[in-house]
C-alpha cells in the first residue's frame, strides 16, 4: 500500500499530505511501512517478468486522493524506484 500510494505522489497524483496520512494510520494500526524486498535490486525485473507471465499486462492501483483509485498499466521505472528511495530512506526508519 505504501508502495503503490508513494507512486502515486512521485507521478504527481498524490498528495505528499495525503500520502503521509496514508503512511501514519498504517503505522498506528501496527502495520509495517517498509520491506526489505524493496532493497532488492532484482525488485524491477521481477516486475518486468511478473508483467510478462500476465501476457504483457500489469494492472495497479495508483492513488489521485483518499479513496480515489486510478486503474493504470503504464509503470515508469524511474518513478518506481525514486518511490522505492523514498520508503527506504533510513532516515524514515520507523
Amino acid at each position: 500500500m505504501v508502495l503503490d500510494a508513494r507512486y502515486s505522489v512521485e507521478a504527481g497524483l498524490l498528495d505528499p499530505r495525503d500520502h503521509a496520512q496514508i503512511v501514519a494510520l498504517l503505522e498506528r494500526l501496527g502495520l509495517p511501512v517498509r520491506h526489505a524486498a524493496l532493497s532488492d535490486p532484482r525488485l524491477l525485473g521481477g516486475l518486468a517478468d511478473f508483467r510478462e507471465h500476465l501476457g504483457g499486462e500489469l494492472t495497479i492501483t495508483l492513488l489521485a486522493g483518499i479513496g480515489r483509485g486510478i486503474e493504470t498499466r503504464d509503470v515508469q521505472e524511474d518513478v518506481m524506484r525514486r518511490a522505492i528511495r523514498w520508503i527506504t530512506d533510513d532516515r524514515r526508519a520507523a
